[in-house]
């Protein structure tokens, strides 16, 4: 079986307090496993960086009149001990993840000295 490597929007930091988090990156229905090449030279990585994931896609606009109420856009830490970027960074690797069962995913957990910093380079593997 062939994959196609595609990208996707690069995670930025959204905020620069404690706890801080990357937006959200979506499109990925098709997404078999997803890749991120993390930046080694970001300060906003932390030890304490989790996956946190979501069944509803950033990447599609809420429709009018369908509030928070009618759909789930909450994001869940899918694991924190599964995932720590905190080791990884420091080599600058990448980190893949497999099966992919969400629509939208985004790391939660980081302190930033800058907003819009990027963390992390990501593309989706899809089977052709």
């Amino acid at each position: 079986m062939a994959y196609q490597v595609i990208n996707l929007p690069p995670l930025l930091a959204v905020t620069t307090s404690a706890g801080g988090t990357t937006g959200g990156i979506g499109s990925l229905d098709d997404a078999e496993r997803i890749t991120l090449f993390m930046v080694s030279t970001a300060n906003a990585l932390t030890s304490g960086a989790v996956l946190q994931v979501s069944q509803f896609d950033p990447a599609i606009p809420i429709p009018v009149g369908l509030g928070s109420s009618m759909l789930s856009t909450g994001f869940h830490t899918l694991s924190s001990v599964a995932f720590v970027v905190g080791t990884t960074v420091s080599s600058g690797i990448a980190v893949v993840i497999d099966n992919v069962a969400w629509r939208g995913f985004r790391l939660g957990g980081l302190t930033s000295a800058v907003a819009g910093e990027r963390i992390a380079t990501v593309v989706k593997h899809i089977s052709v």
